[in-house]
């Protein structure tokens, strides 16, 4: 960004909110996820889809049955049911009120296996991280 342009972006930022708000409104299929740096910017989309007035409960569900749906995978992932396959993320809270939290994961259980973020961002090289400020 170039100096003098901040206000600009933040207008951008402000009418990209109220679209994402807008398509949600109107059923509108959304679908989380990015292509940048998996595991670690589809928290702030998942925080922006708040921001801009998305429930975060239901941020939660387009992210995990909705997102099955939309793979025709519901009957197998997406929800904890008898019979399905359930992969946990661990947090100390309620991301229904605070999805900052899952940036600050504390187990992940993957295919019936255990790992802990300290553990595999140190193999990665990746040194602990405070969540940014929040998006205004």
């Amino acid at each position: 960004m170039k100096p003098g342009q901040e206000l600009a972006y933040l207008a951008s930022w402000q009418k990209l909110l109220a679209a994402l708000k807008l398509l949600d409104d109107s059923g509108i299929r959304l679908v989380p996820g990015t292509d940048n740096a998996p595991g670690f910017m589809l928290h702030s989309e998942l925080e922006a889809w708040a921001l801009a007035g998305i429930p975060r409960a239901r941020v939660l569900q387009l992210a995990t049955l909705g997102s099955a749906r939309h793979f025709g995978q519901e009957q197998q992932v997406g929800s904890m049911e008898v019979g399905k396959a359930a992969d946990m993320l661990f947090v100390s809270g309620d991301p229904t009120q605070d999805l900052g939290l899952l940036r600050r994961a504390r187990a992940v259980l993957k295919g019936g296996d255990l790992y802990l973020p300290s553990e595999t961002h140190a193999l990665m090289g990746i040194a602990p991280f405070a969540s940014p400020p929040p998006l205004q």
